[in-house]
């Protein structure tokens, strides 16, 4: 019987090591023991089975729950944000005010309050920008005129009819006219002089390629140029300009505005489709009037440029994670090998610090790049830009820094990994078995790298250091109070 026994055990172990052999080589899994009973695996699928169930209804649960409290919390709101819709899509015999009213009225989903229709105000839009850097020009001027005024003493006159220290003009009663009279000239003018001070001046060019110039008063200068600039605006303004197929819908109550975006308006795709409307102070306005081509075409560009950039950082981080073994740096160059051996310290500080650093540099300089191309991507709210941002981050940070880091940070199995990755493409539990020694051979670097991150930079931002760094410096660069 003990001989049956270990007979039928033997015969168990061999056959559950043979099932995890790959093609017809005898080489088995190297992390299987010796001593394998195969009488628990049942627990696998029973509790697999058990768990995902929970987790079902776990999350069914929770949705309902989530589901509900956003119900409650939109109930509540009141605010014409909450109460507006954007309307994109729209067709072209829709692209008016009235007929789009109507129509939404006609689906008896609640009354329209507003309707605002995007047109094409670009020419408006570099008008006003226009204006606002005429704006700062003048205020420049003025305060290079204004600034560091001091008391000037006229010596033709009296102590007593010296101006008075520059500040605010302060509103006199009646009886401190009846005093100063006095002090007034037959032509209601002081004594005092007035400031000698020079205007600032600016140099014109004008004439056939600009080959002329002349010195002006900025001041008069810019203050005209100023006027026809209002002037230019107001005339904008009073025409007619041509439709976008955007819009910003004004419900009569929240959930009318809720009922708008849940239906299905149009039977058409990408048309009449109904979104939350940002708040005006968050929408962007140049945006609104680009076309669904353009915007479509912004967005396919930077998602394809994001693919180059995801390659490119993971060629970056093959020289990183090459540097967490001294065997792969011997491979590269047996002397800079050779000398870390010798030199512990030297090794320490290559081998643990460098790559921690090098990758805490990235994840801190990459999501500026990513912020700067969520601007071009045509998004129509900062909000939207802001979530953009952070799902480019995302991605970054789970799949180049996670993934590839993990992948390519093997140590010393960094060659041979990429050696014998034909022969791990053909079994996935054998690709499974490498990333978890890559794992575990990368732990030391995950810690220095969770350590700094968390009691070096994160403090960091909490306090804000770069803004308030750059402020003094800004303040320091400003030409106007404002």
């Amino acid at each position: 019987t003990r001989h049956n026994h270990t007979k039928h055990e033997d015969f168990g172990m061999r056959r559950s090591i043979n099932l995890l052999q790959v093609g017809n080589s005898n080489h088995t899994v190297p992390f299987f023991p010796e001593n394998l009973e195969t009488d628990y695996l049942w627990m696998y699928v029973a509790f697999a089975y058990l768990f995902s169930g929970i987790a079902i209804y776990l999350v069914i649960a929770e949705t309902r729950r989530i589901i509900e409290i956003r119900q409650e919390y939109l109930g509540s709101q009141t605010t014409v944000t909450d109460r507006t819709i954007r309307l994109s899509g729209i067709h072209v015999e829709l692209q008016d005010e009235e007929r789009l009213k109507e129509f939404l009225e006609s689906l008896n989903i609640g009354q329209v309050e507003n309707v605002t229709l995007c047109r094409q105000w670009g020419e408006l839009d570099k008008a006003v920008t226009g204006r606002m850097d005429l704006l700062r020009r003048l205020e420049e001027a003025y305060t290079i005129y204004m600034s560091h005024r001091t008391v000037e003493r006229n010596l033709e006159s009296l102590p007593i009819a010296q101006p008075a220290p520059p500040g605010p003009p302060v509103a006199s009663m009646d009886e401190d006219d009846e005093e100063d009279a006095g002090l007034m000239g037959a032509n209601g003018q002081t004594h005092t002089a007035a400031y000698a001070r020079v205007r600032p001046q600016i140099t014109v060019r004008y004439g056939r390629f600009k080959l002329h110039s002349k010195r002006v008063d900025a001041i008069d200068h810019y203050t005209e140029l100023l006027r026809q600039a209002d002037d230019r605006i107001k005339t904008l303004r009073q025409q007619k300009f041509a439709p976008t197929a955007l819009a910003f819908v004004t419900m009569d109550s929240v959930a009318s505005s809720q009922m708008a975006i849940q239906a299905v308006l149009d039977p058409s795709p990408l048309h009449l489709i109904a979104n939350q409307s940002p708040s005006p102070s968050d929408i962007i306005w140049p945006m609104t009037y680009l076309s669904r081509s353009h915007r479509l075409l912004r967005k396919w560009s930077i998602t394809a440029l994001i693919v180059l950039l995801t390659i490119f950082w993971s060629a970056i981080f093959v020289p990183v994670a090459g540097l967490l073994s001294t065997d792969s740096i011997s491979r590269l160059s047996p002397e800079a090998g050779k000398f870390l051996d010798e030199h512990p310290n030297a090794k320490s500080l290559v081998v643990t610090q460098l790559p921690t650093l090098l990758a805490t540099l990235l994840t801190v300089l990459v999501p500026y790049l990513y912020y700067y191309l969520s601007w071009y991507q045509g998004e129509i709210a900062q909000g939207d830009i802001e979530l953009s941002a952070i799902s480019k981050n995302f991605f970054f940070t789970f799949f180049n820094f996670f993934v590839i880091f993990t992948v390519l940070g093997t140590a010393s199995k960094f060659y041979q990994f990429f050696e014998r990755f034909n022969d791990l493409s053909r079994d996935l539990r054998k690709i499974a078995y490498t990333l978890a020694l890559s794992l575990q051979r990368l732990l030391t670097f995950y810690v220095n790298f969770i350590i700094l991150q968390g009691v070096g930079l994160f403090p960091l931002r909490l306090l804000e250091i770069g803004s308030m760094s750059l402020y003094p410096i800004s303040l320091m660069g400003a030409k106007t109070p404002r």
